[in-house]
């Protein structure tokens, strides 16, 4: 395994490691991961490896509402933050990217981003005469799969 050379635990930014190269970045990463940290930055990048088991309470709706609202960077790295600053956007141009090899996650994290997305779309719903939201398309996503 590759060491880093660090003070201290490797920071949730990749950016504010003092010497950025793959051996510095892939001992960051290493490090974050052998403490069960899966998500880290790098500048508004969110680096998510993969667990491969669930971490009890990461997707829970008390963590979804802690993140509605917040700037990336004002709380520990997740797909949550994220996916509230590309939803808080006003560009209408907005973009999650998702990549990986095959078994690295990428149809979770889609699923947590849909999830996330139908969780802040219910408080920006307008309610139906019946008091229901109305379902808006994460929504009816989310009911697809």
């Amino acid at each position: 395994p590759i060491q880093i050379a660090m003070a201290m635990e490797a920071p949730d930014d990749l950016l504010q490691l003092t010497d950025l190269t793959t051996e510095t970045i892939a001992g960051a990463l290493e490090e974050r991961f052998a403490r069960k940290v899966s998500c880290t930055y790098a500048g508004d990048i969110l680096i998510a490896l993969n667990p491969y088991s669930w971490v009890d309470g990461a997707h829970s709706d008390e963590v979804a509402s802690a993140y509605k609202g917040h700037a990336i960077g004002e709380l520990p790295p997740h797909l949550y933050a994220i996916t509230s600053a590309i939803h808080a956007a006003k560009d209408t141009r907005r973009h999650i990217v998702i990549c990986g090899e095959s078994g690295a996650g990428k149809t979770e994290a889609a699923k947590i981003v849909l999830r996330y997305l139908a969780f802040l779309e219910v408080d920006a719903t307008p309610a139906s005469p019946g008091g229901a939201p109305i379902p808006l398309l994460p929504s009816l996503l989310l009911r697809t799969n």
